[in-house]
């Protein structure tokens, strides 16, 4: 047998086995997608933010599947609308687990109905992974995740993030009321967007990024905040004075 004989030979042998093996694979039956469900505020109040998610997550799903899912398996993504109510969550969790027979659970948007879905959770011994819970001393359930980039403690993490944007003269943008709104507004330091609309949202935020003076003014009343109501040896001072009061009353109390 010739040396070329024996190529095409062993060629043929493993182009048969390929075929094989090809073949058998394709015989198999396909295995089930792994169900993820979840809940959004598609319609009112929280709508605005929470179709953003939607985009996000189906551009992550339809990526992750093109890269062959989770071990081995497509990933189908079900999200049901709760109207930005958490009662109507709470239902409609109930139904993921007990109907659509999901195999996880993701959180659905803002603390209520995060709230929400995490007693059904809990209710069904089912891990839940969510995100954007403003008030993690509420979550009392062992099986709930946090995966917000803010962190465990977000009533930490925003006042800090806000400070380090003003220490570095930056202009901030917030799209939330409180004292971070208040003060931006006060002192031009930065924008409050309209959380319900996010079209609107977007054009303020545009617009003012490609105003050179606007940006120059907001970074100068960014650099002021930081300079005059929140430099380190201003607060120390501040603290300074209040221990120093508190033991001199202390004092007061105790001679009396």
């Amino acid at each position: 047998m010739t040396f070329a004989t024996r190529i095409a030979r062993y060629l043929g042998i493993a182009s048969c086995t390929f075929a094989l093996a090809v073949g058998g694979a394709l015989a198999q039956p396909a295995q089930a997608p792994i169900r993820i469900g979840s809940t959004l505020a598609l319609t009112g109040p929280l709508a605005a933010t929470s179709l953003v998610h939607k985009v996000v997550g189906e551009i992550y799903v339809e990526q992750l599947n093109q890269r062959g899912g989770l071990l081995g398996r497509k990933v189908e993504w079900i999200v049901k609308d709760d109207q930005s109510k958490p009662d109507l969550a709470r239902t409609l969790y109930e139904q993921l687990i007990t109907s659509d027979k999901v195999d996880l659970l993701m959180g659905p948007y803002a603390t209520g109905a995060i709230l929400s879905a995490m007693g059904v959770a809990q209710r069904y011994n089912k891990v839940l992974v969510h995100h954007t819970f403003g008030i993690p001393s509420m979550a009392k359930y062992d099986m709930q995740f946090p995966a917000w980039s803010l962190g465990p403690d977000p009533a930490t993490t925003v006042p800090n993030t806000v400070f380090d944007a003003l220490a570095a003269s930056r202009p901030i943008a917030v799209n939330y009321g409180g004292w971070q709104a208040d003060l931006l507004s006060e002192s031009g330091a930065g924008l409050v967007l309209d959380p319900t609309d996010a079209d609107e949202a977007g054009k303020l935020l545009a617009d003012r990024l490609r105003d050179d003076d606007w940006l120059r003014r907001a970074r100068a009343a960014a650099h002021r905040l930081a300079v005059e109501r929140f430099s380190r040896d201003l607060l120390c001072d501040q603290f300074e004075t209040v221990l120093t009061r508190a033991y001199a009353g202390g004092k007061s109390v105790g001679a009396a």
